[in-house]
Order: structure tokens, then C-alpha cells, then sequence
């Protein structure tokens, strides 16, 4: 494959005149400051009725200063009234002062209230179906969400700047009016123009294609970027910084990545495989759906802004370790970008998709048996360690295990239950079905149904809408009289009170190392005996050997033998061990338990109670911080409820 460094690739296109603001074309005299009236009536965010037209267009013009940290811009907004006339219309903008707001030469009266929420006021009203253009200029500081790990909002780093769509802390998660003044719901979708100025040394990436750059006489660059598809306002995204534009010139060259200088070298191995995981994907779900696909280095990452993904420069390595979080991003373009959820309830359609993606891109690259490695250690084991039991539709967390992994291994689970024909027939005609547009859960259920034939309710109900997962115990034996006679008991034991009717692979397993492979429907609530006709005595039996199915499972000896949920608490030890300072011991418990930590020395006295719960049934973690205490050898008891488990630790300072 070969590189070219230090040159883009331009796309041709055309250039469409905008509006420009301060620095970009427009004089001091020419900004007008509207009235601006005190908040009384208008909505919250939470409460927004007023949203009664359709955003065609966002035209973004501005000036980013990365080293005073500042934003002069004008966004020219093309919308258009619904069925009624319109008065007055609900946006959102965080943080940055407008300076004035026009339509057509007139100033258009706005309100800025709580929530981030900016009314507009139209007098003329709009009339049915009528289309305006908006000028919204402003300027300030842009900001981001606050807290201990802010993600969202706009970022100024050592010589770099950049935007991230969603908020890890918000409710709902979008915040791109933290930059631009927009309607910020993913149901509205319009294209986006954008023209970003900055000081010539720095490169700018945002979204679609770079139509042309202009340079200033004053040491700035203007960079014109147009996406002509119509996306969510979550996806537009700039990033401006000291960049190398790398482009895969050959593979495909739409490709491009914009790292910084520092990182060419393990950049080129980093992302050798993305044309390979772009190829798969399009043989899997169709034809890429936009001009550009792009990762661009930020500070943090990773978020799938529409064409350019931001990408955390700490994983960009000399080695293939992030290829996974590589092909989650790009298959966004397909499941968020091109086809959008509906609502945040449905989070699942994008992110849960994206994580299955990645065990598509690994078998692409690797084969099936990679492909089956990668469910079970990277999606399956990850949710049953998380202690999660709550629904994928309308998660607790948003940006949880349930939410990626566990969505993500719905979707293995469909694939095995559907057929690879079936499923991937389903996944495409869902695609063509809400191209550019949103669907929610039950436009997906609809799909696979209409395709396969099949109802899929009994599905989606337990592992979409119910919560956790089945925790079966089964037991075999051989009939005594008959070689060709097994009996296989099935139960489930899962606290959440959620039942999994689903289809389970049992393979028996010969003396001369062959093996069969039998599907029994386990619906019975309660103990489900199978009386099962097999070629052969057989040595020994394994239940669900392909991991058709999230589960936890135990083999219990005896076919009676009661429910116990002993059986059910493990103990993993400590990690680390040795330790210096902190270590934590992490356990599985059946059902709420108080827990309790002793940690005792060599000779037997008790240097610490650490106590914790009520904890919930599911994965528990205690930490253990050795403050002021010698390093040596000591031993730790951990009673859960009626459990109790020790292990020795060694404190090394």
C-alpha cells in the first residue's frame, strides 16, 4: 500500500457562496444586533413543542482561534414551516453570545432561555411549507459538559481544537449547539456546508468532502468542506490541528487520516487494515453511503462524526491492538450515520450494531474461528462480568455494557438463530429501508420478520426488552438400556425474572472422536427433561458449544439435584497480587448480600474490616487500599451473605 504524507486528496466539487461572518467576509458595520427578550414562557428543551419545521441546511461559517481559545461564527440555516404557519421556532445554543440574528435583511427577534434553548420570533409568520434562510452570528468561548471526565462539547488541546457530537453526561446526549446554534434532535436531518478559518499552520477536517482552501494574507486559511447527505446535527464535527494528511492512495482514496506529525510511523501500520475492514462491510452491507471516510487524532476519543471519525491519538500504535475500535467507528457510517436511531431509547441500533461490527471486520480479516474468539471474550464475557441487568431499549446507562456488548451480542444470536442469509438480507433491506433517515427497535424487529417469514416477538421480548440473561443448569446421562438413548435436563435459575425461550445446541461427544450435534427448543419455565435419539454411547456432552447464546451455564451432577444458589457465588481472587498500595477482589454473588472484607497478617491479627452493601446480585468488587500498613504477606476473608472465600495477597511497597 502506499502512503503520500503531507498532501490531501481533493475531491471535486461545487463551491456554494454563504454568508460569511467577522474575519470571513463580513465588516463590523454589517452585524446587527436583534432585540433580545427575557425568558418567560418558552419551553425547555424537555418540553419542546414549538419544533414545527423541517432544518433543510446548515451553512457554518467561523473563525476558530485555537490559542486564545475563542469562536466567531455565522450559521446560515435553511428551514422550512411544516403544515401551519409559524410564529416562532425552538433551537438550541450553549454558552456563546449571538450578536444578531437576520432573514431576508430583516433582524429576526430571538429568546434565549434555560436548557440551552433559543427561541426564534418570525414577523412575517412563516407560511405552510414556506422555506427561510436564518443568519444566527455569534461568538465566545465554546464549551463543553462539565464534570469529572467531560466528553462532550468543543475542546481546545495543545495545538489542536475539536468538537464531540454526543455528551456522556447529558440527557439527551447530543450537544453540538455547544458550537453552533442547530436543532439538536437526531430525527432532523439536514446537509452541511462549512467554511473554517484558522492560522495556516493548522489543517481543519470536517464533514464530507473538501470542496477548496483559501489563504489569507493575514497568516489564516479558510478550509470549505460540504457534505451533500442529510445527517444528525450530533455528526458535524471540526477538528483543527497540527496535522499530517495521510491518504491511502491506492486501496481507496477516499481514505484519509490527519495525524500529528510525531505519529507518522505507527500511523502507517495503525491503519493499514481500514481499507480491508471497509471492503468487508461494504460486501456485507452495500455500497459506502457518503464521498469520505476519514479518521482524524484528537486528545480523546473515539466518535463517529459523520465522513471523519475522532480518534484518540494514545491508540494510535505501531501494532493492530485498536483494529477493533478502528472498524467500530467506520461502521457507524452505516448504522448511526446513515441510518439513525430514532430515539435515545434505541441507542442499542447504533451502538450495539457498531460492536457486532467489530467481530464482522475480524472475521473479514481473520475467519470464522477469530470471529467466534472475538463474541466470546470481547462481547459475550464482558456484559456477564458486568453485573448489568437492566433492558437494552431504554437502558439505565446509555453508554453501557448492556448497551454495546450485550446489543451486540443480540445480534450474534439473531445471525445464529436467522441463517447468515437471512440475517444479512434483513440488515441490507433494513439499511435501503431508512437510508439518510431513523427507525427505531421495532422498525428493525419488523425488518427480520418481513424477511425471514418468521415472528420474532418471543425474541425480542426477553432480550431486547427484558433484562439480564439465562443462567441454565443442566445435567445428562446415558439411558441404561439402550446405547442409542440420552436424557438431558434443562433449567433456569436468573433472579431477574425474565424467561429465555430459546433453541440450545447439545454435541455429544464420541469415544473415537467424532461428535454430533443435537437443537432442543428449552420453553419450559421450570425443569425441561429431553429424551434424545443419538447414533451412539456417548462419552460426554456440551451445552451450547458454539455460544449461540449470552449465557451463564452450569452442569450439575445429578438430574435431581435442587436448586442451590451456592452453586452460583464465585470468588475470583485478588488483582493485583502483588500489590503496591491497591489491589481489589472481585466475586459473582446470587442474590443481594451484604459484604464484608477482613484482611488479617501472618499472625492471624486483623488489620482491616472493609464493608460494603447491600450489594446487588451480579458482579461485586471490593478494594482494598493498604495505607499505613507494613508490606508483607496477609490473608484476606470475604464473606458475601452466607459465602465466605480467602486468598492470600502480598503487599509489596
Amino acid at each position: 500500500m502506499a502512503f503520500v504524507l503531507g498532501a490531501l486528496f481533493l475531491f471535486g466539487a461545487t463551491a456554494h457562496a454563504r454568508p460569511q461572518p467577522q474575519r470571513l467576509g463580513l465588516s463590523q458595520t454589517e452585524v446587527t444586533v436583534g432585540p433580545v427578550r427575557e425568558n418567560s414562557s418558552i419551553l425547555s428543551l424537555d418540553e419542546d413543542t414549538l419544533h414545527n419545521v423541517d432544518i433543510l441546511d446548515y451553512s457554518l461559517s467561523a473563525y476558530v482561534d485555537v490559542v486564545a481559545q475563542t469562536m466567531e461564527g455565522c450559521n446560515a440555516i435553511r428551514l422550512c414551516a411544516l403544515e401551519d404557519t409559524v410564529a416562532e421556532t425552538y433551537m438550541s445554543f450553549h454558552a456563546m453570545i449571538i450578536d444578531s440574528v437576520r432573514s431576508a435583511g430583516r433582524v429576526v427577534d430571538f429568546v434565549r432561555g434555560g436548557s440551552d434553548s433559543l427561541t426564534l420570533l418570525f414577523e412575517p409568520v412563516m407560511a405552510p411549507h414556506e422555506s427561510i434562510d436564518v443568519e444566527i452570528f455569534y461568538h465566545g468561548h465554546p464549551e463543553h459538559e462539565g464534570g469529572f471526565n467531560p466528553w462532550g462539547g468543543f475542546f481546545f488541546r495543545t495545538n489542536v481544537a475539536f468538537s464531540m457530537g454526543d455528551g456522556l453526561s447529558c440527557d439527551p446526549p447530543a450537544i453540538p449547539h455547544y458550537f453552533m446554534p442547530c436543532y439538536s434532535n437526531p430525527r432532523d436531518k439536514a446537509t452541511f456546508e462549512s467554511w473554517w478559518r484558522a492560522t495556516s499552520e493548522r489543517m481543519v477536517s470536517s464533514n464530507g468532502v473538501l470542496v477548496d482552501t483559501a489563504i489569507h494574507g493575514d497568516g489564516t486559511t479558510t478550509w470549505h468542506w460540504r457534505l451533500d447527505q442529510p445527517v444528525s446535527t450530533y455528526l458535524m464535527s471540526v477538528a483543527i490541528g497540527n496535522y499530517v494528511a495521510v491518504v491511502q492512495q491506492e486501496e481507496n482514496p477516499r481514505i484519509e487520516y490527519y495525524v500529528f506529525p510525531a505519529y507518522q510511523g505507527a500511523a502507517q501500520t495503525h491503519f493499514s487494515n481500514v481499507p480491508t475492514f471497509l471492503d468487508g462491510f461494504v460486501e456485507r452491507f452495500g455500497s459506502y453511503p457518503f464521498d469520505r471516510m476519514s479518521y482524524a487524532m484528537t486528545s480523546f476519543g473515539d466518535m463517529e462524526h459523520v465522513t471523519c471519525v475522532h480518534h484518540h491519538q494514545g491508540t494510535v500504535q505501531g501494532n493492530h491492538t485498536y483494529d477493533w475500535l478502528l472498524a467500530h467507528e467506520m461502521s457507524h457510517m452505516w448504522w448511526g450515520n446513515w441510518v439513525t436511531l430514532g430515539e435515545w431509547e434505541d441507542l442499542w441500533l447504533n451502538e450495539g450494531f457498531a460492536t457486532y461490527c467489530e467481530a464482522l471486520a475480524m472475521e473479514h480479516l481473520d475467519g470464522p474461528e477469530v470471529y467466534d474468539a472475538y463474541v466470546a471474550g470481547e462481547i459475550m464475557n464482558p456484559y456477564l462480568s458486568s453485573g448489568e441487568t437492566f433492558p437494552i431499549y431504554d437502558p439505565v446507562n446509555y453508554w453501557s455494557r448492556t448497551v454495546y456488548q450485550k446489543g451486540g451480542a443480540v445480534m450474534h444470536m439473531l445471525r445464529r438463530l436467522l441463517g447468515d442469509s437471512l440475517f444479512f438480507a434483513a440488515w441490507r433491506s433494513y439499511g435501503e429501508h431508512y437510508a439518510f433517515a431513523n427507525a427505531v427497535t421495532d422498525d428493525w424487529q419488523r425488518e427480520l420478520e418481513e424477511t425471514s417469514g418468521q415472528d420474532l416477538d418471543w425474541f425480542f421480548q426477553p432480550w431486547v426488552y427484558g433484562r439480564g440473561y439465562p443462567r441454565y443448569y443442566y445435567s445428562y446421562w446415558a439411558d441404561d438400556d439402550s446405547s442409542n438413548l440420552a436424557y438431558v435436563r434443562i433449567r433456569q435459575a436468573q433472579t431477574t425474572h425474565t424467561f429465555f425461550r430459546m433453541p440450545v445446541e447439545l454435541r455429544f461427544n464420541y469415544p473415537e472422536g467424532w461428535d454430533t450435534t443435537v437443537t432442543v427448543w428449552n420453553d419450559a419455565v421450570s425443569n425441561q427433561l429431553f429424551s434424545l435419539v443419538i447414533p451412539d454411547t456417548f462419552v460426554s456432552m456440551d451445552f451450547d458449544p458454539r455460544n449461540n447464546i449470552l449465557k451463564r451455564a452450569w452442569y450439575e451432577s445429578e438430574a435431581d439435584k435442587p436448586p442451590t444458589v451456592a452453586s452460583d457465588f464465585r470468588f475470583y481472587g485478588a488483582y493485583p497480587n502483588p500489590f503496591n498500595n491497591t489491589t481489589n477482589f472481585e466475586f459473582d454473588l446470587p442474590i443481594q448480600s451484604n459484604v464484608r472484607l477482613h484482611i488479617f497478617d501472618v499472625l492471624g491479627r486483623q488489620v482491616k474490616t472493609i464493608s460494603e452493601g447491600p450489594l446487588p446480585p451480579g458482579r461485586g468488587k471490593v478494594f482494598w487500599q493498604a495505607e499505613g500498613v507494613a508490606s508483607g504477606i496477609y490473608f484476606a476473608v470475604l464473606e458475601c451473605g452466607e459465602f465466605t472465600a480467602a486468598t492470600k495477597v502480598v503487599l509489596l511497597k
